[in-house]
């Protein structure tokens, strides 16, 4: 689910790499039914750390509790012996002092895909959607270990009806804690070398069933109707935390930025929780929108743009009778005077002020000249000496105001 930003300037002074998405989007394992699943083997994690992550994407309805939305990654059977278990909106665990489930969260959108997460780091156990901390609840002891079969998109009972239908990838599991941010860094792409990666012990992508990490032993078989090198049609609707859109950001003034979304609460990475801010600077910016229970966030970049240059002089005059080109420069792409006209120079004959506003394909600027009418000098001459014919007296000639010969 995405925000929409709606985007006014006031007048203040006037996403993956080609090749991750692609593997991502085209190198899927997908679940047609009850039964279907990868099986990885008797996978136990001890200790009081782990995380688990897949990118997730349910193409099918499901009805009742929240288990029925699907197994992603599971090592359970019940709430007695549950060493690890992912589901889209909740995480649970068994630990040495006792059994530990993340607050359920809004539910999953159909033909929609997410990043999901779980994390056990000895004292809380949380939940993650898209990046970013949905629940937790407190939590610990350490990770109880079983006998049962790990599992992808179905646990191992297989008695109730909870295999995950749709699409499956990017199912990562650590012996580590991972922090927000480590899990922001690389949700949407693939691990570069993981073989060498502390703390990762197993790794699906899906075009085949290897484990990535490179420890043979827990190399993945398909069961059921379960197959692999599937394309995700819906892989595309990530939303965050790659910025979706860039403003413009002209000089000396400000863009006010607001949400097209009908939250009941929003924050802003600036501080506010309004539902629109004004932005001075340029930067990374994000919003979080509660909206029915369900946090959804989005970002964008905020860009520095400069103004097209006006190289307008403050005032300049013409002669009675005369007139004048005024130039508005060449920087800019579209010009619009007062008097309408829409060409970078303009002549005029009277005088006045005169107004032209210059814009390119991201900015606009305007400037003003001052034009002033001179007066032309007064010329008379006079004849100061008359002569008569043959003779050689030069006559003197005398002009009233500025003069030259």
């Amino acid at each position: 689910m995405k925000l929409k930003f709606l985007f006014l300037i006031y007048l203040i002074g006037f996403f993956f790499s080609s090749n991750s998405q692609s593997n991502i989007c085209s190198e899927n394992l997908q679940l047609l039914n009850q039964p279907s699943f990868v099986r990885i083997g008797d996978l136990d994690i001890s200790g009081n750390k782990i995380t688990v992550e897949a990118i997730i994407n349910r193409t099918a309805p499901w009805s009742g509790a929240d288990v029925f939305q699907g197994d992603v990654v599971s090592k359970h059977e019940d709430y007695n012996d549950c060493n690890y278990l992912l589901r889209p909106s909740s995480a649970e665990i068994t630990t040495s002092n006792g059994y530990f489930k993340t607050p359920v969260i809004c539910p999953i959108q159909l033909n929609t895909t997410y990043h999901i997460a779980m994390v056990y780091d000895g004292s809380l156990l949380k939940f993650y959607r898209n990046g970013y901390l949905l629940s937790e609840v407190a939590a610990s002891g350490n990770l109880i270990q079983n006998d049962w079969q790990t599992q992808i998109g179905l646990y191992f009972g297989q008695i109730t009806q909870e295999n995950f239908i749709g699409y499956i990838n990017e199912v990562k599991i650590w012996k580590i804690a991972r922090s927000q941010s480590e899990i922001q860094n690389n949700m949407f792409e693939k691990l570069p070398s993981p073989q060498s990666i502390p703390g990762l012990i197993a790794y699906y992508s899906f075009n085949d069933l290897k484990n990535k990490q490179g420890n043979a032993q827990w190399d993945a078989t398909l069961h059921g109707s379960a197959t692999i090198k599937n394309i995700n049609p819906d892989c595309n609707l990530f939303s965050f935390p790659k910025p979706t859109q860039t403003f413009n950001l002209c000089e000396g003034k400000q863009i006010k930025i607001g949400i097209n979304n009908n939250g009941n609460s929003f924050l802003w990475n600036t501080g506010e929780t309004t539902d629109s801010i004004i932005i001075y600077k340029s930067g990374f910016y994000w919003v979080e929108s509660n909206t029915s229970g369900c946090k959804i966030r989005d970002s964008f970049i905020v860009e520095n743009k400069a103004n097209p240059i006006v190289s307008l002089p403050a005032e300049t005059g013409i002669c009675e009778g005369g007139s004048i080109i005024l130039d508005a420069g060449n920087t800019g792409r579209n010009f619009l005077w007062q008097n309408g006209m829409n060409t970078q120079t303009i002549t005029i004959s009277s005088p006045g002020i005169y107004h032209v506003q210059v814009s390119d394909q991201n900015c606009s600027t305007s400037d003003t000249v001052k034009v002033i009418r001179y007066s032309n000098p007064d010329f008379d001459v006079q004849l100061v000496a008359s002569i008569c014919k043959g003779e050689k007296v030069i006559p003197t000639l005398r002009a009233n105001g500025n003069y030259l010969f």
